[in-house]
C-alpha cells in the first residue's frame, strides 16, 4: 500500500515516463488534455495516463496517493518534448504527423482551461503558458510543412 510519504510518482518518474511514451500513450494523453474544463484538474493513473481528476475529497486522495501539480505538470512538459522529438526525428510517418498536428490545437486549448485551475500558482500559469508556446511552434513549423507537400 502507498502512503503519504512514498508517491506513486515524482517529477523525475514523470520525466523518465514521457521520454518512453508511445506515440498511442501520447495520443490518449492529449486527448485527455484536450478535454479539460475550467477549474478541472489532472490526475496521473499507473504512471503514464493523465485523466481529469473526479475523485470525491481530491485534495485528500491528491495528497495519500503523491500526486501533486509539479508532477503534473512535469508530466505534461515531458510530453511537449516527445512531441517535439516524434516531430523532428524520422519515428513517424507523414500520416502519423499530420495526427499529432490536427491534436496539437486541441490540446492548447486544454491547457488553457488547466490554467484556470491554477489560477493563484504562478509557477503553473508561466509553465503552462511555456508549453503552449512550444505547441505553437510546432505547429507554426509544422503547419507550413504539411501545407507545402
Amino acid at each position: 500500500m502507498t502512503t503519504p510519504s512514498e508517491p506513486i510518482l515524482n517529477e523525475a518518474t514523470a520525466t523518465k515516463v514521457t521520454r518512453e511514451m508511445t506515440l498511442e500513450n501520447l495520443f490518449i494523453n492529449i486527448k485527455s488534455v484536450s478535454r479539460v474544463q475550467p477549474h478541472e484538474k489532472l490526475s496521473l493513473v499507473d504512471t503514464m495516463f493523465l485523466v481529469i481528476d473526479q475523485r470525491s475529497l481530491k485534495w485528500i486522495q491528491r495528497w495519500f496517493t503523491g500526486d501533486s501539480r509539479k508532477t503534473v505538470m512535469a508530466f505534461i512538459r515531458g510530453m511537449s518534448m516527445r512531441i517535439e522529438e516524434f516531430m523532428e526525428g524520422d519515428l513517424l510517418a507523414y500520416e502519423e504527423k499530420a495526427k499529432l498536428i490536427r491534436l496539437l490545437p486541441m490540446m492548447q486549448v486544454g491547457l488553457d482551461n488547466l490554467k484556470q485551475s491554477y489560477v493563484e500558482d504562478r509557477i503553473v500559469i508561466f509553465t503552462l503558458e511555456n508549453i503552449i508556446d512550444a505547441l505553437e511552434r510546432i505547429l507554426d513549423g509544422w503547419g507550413k510543412r504539411m501545407i507545402v507537400r
